[in-house]
């Protein structure tokens, strides 16, 4: 069986005369022709860059002046400048999948729902709040489990009642008020 290799392309990096980025990710100096003060010049034959791997999986290059991460360079080449207020989002969530591919701009935002889906963010992992109520269905807040938060509601209500508490001067174990609110809320259900 005959597999198809893709072809790889190579787009200049702007703003970084001298160095090109791939649609697999990768970033490479072109030949050129260096310059001494003595006067001399010497072909020097582009190369292959070796990245820098982060803490957190991240690629990045060393051209002049900066360090860059490639997925940024590798946006930046094919599908143009970052707009405003927006970062570069891996599709896969593997960090050091820098194909053009699996990236795209997207806002904040994309990211933490990505995070959520993906099971990622730790509001997500949750199973139990502090206070140790299980965080399933009917017990989730439905405005924040619509953005992928799991957030107790017998705590959530029980708060509400310590606010009426206080105004009024009374006395309030946050714990016995909100076991309370989290029987009603399973026993409902069942």
């Amino acid at each position: 069986m005959i597999q198809k290799v893709a072809r790889e392309s190579w787009r200049a990096v702007p703003g970084q005369p001298g160095y090109e980025v791939s649609d697999l990710g990768r970033v490479r100096s072109v030949d050129r022709v260096v310059h001494f003060p003595d006067g001399r010049k010497r072909r020097a034959p582009g190369v292959l860059l070796s990245p820098v791997v982060d803490k957190d999986g991240y690629r990045h290059v060393g051209l002049p002046g900066r360090r860059w991460p490639v997925h940024q360079l590798v946006l930046v080449a094919f599908v143009g400048p970052r707009p405003d207020g927006q970062e570069a989002l891996h599709g896969n969530d593997v960090p050091h999948d820098n194909r053009l591919a699996n990236l795209r701009w997207g806002t904040r935002g994309d990211n933490m729902q990505d995070a959520v889906a993906r099971r990622r963010h730790v509001h997500s992992k949750r199973t139990h709040c502090p206070r140790q109520h299980a965080l399933v269905e009917p017990n989730l807040v439905v405005s924040q489990w619509r953005r992928g938060v799991r957030s107790c509601l017998a705590c959530h209500r029980a708060r509400a009642n310590k606010q009426f508490a206080l105004a009024r001067g009374l006395p309030f174990d946050m714990q016995a008020v909100a076991d309370e609110h989290h029987r009603r809320i399973i026993g409902a259900a069942a």
